[in-house]
């Protein structure tokens, strides 16, 4: 895609029906190309795999979205205790 160079950050949630091969060869392709791809649902060489549960294909794409929000705070909490000194939160 003409839009995606180095470093271009993307995240992409792949869902278990006939397009997760699709979509998980677009996020191998673009990560070769450099983009920073953070991909739920799926492995992709040279992407970012969020860690997910398998369900049921109705709620699934919610799960996936989960993924994606507990890595993020993870992040914000690791980036405050740095900030700060001091560790917020043990897990």
């Amino acid at each position: 895609m003409a839009l995606v160079r180095a470093g271009f950050p993307l995240l992409i949630f792949t869902q278990n029906d006939e397009s997760r091969t699709g979509v998980a060869q677009l996020a191998a392709e673009l990560a070769a190309q450099g983009a920073d791809v953070l991909l739920a649902g799926a492995g992709a060489a040279r992407a970012t795999i969020l860690p997910t549960e398998g369900a049921h294909p109705v709620i699934e794409p919610l799960l996936f979205v989960q993924s994606f929000y507990r890595m993020a705070m993870r992040c914000r909490w690791r980036a405050a205790a740095t900030r700060t000194g001091r560790r917020i939160f043990s897990r």
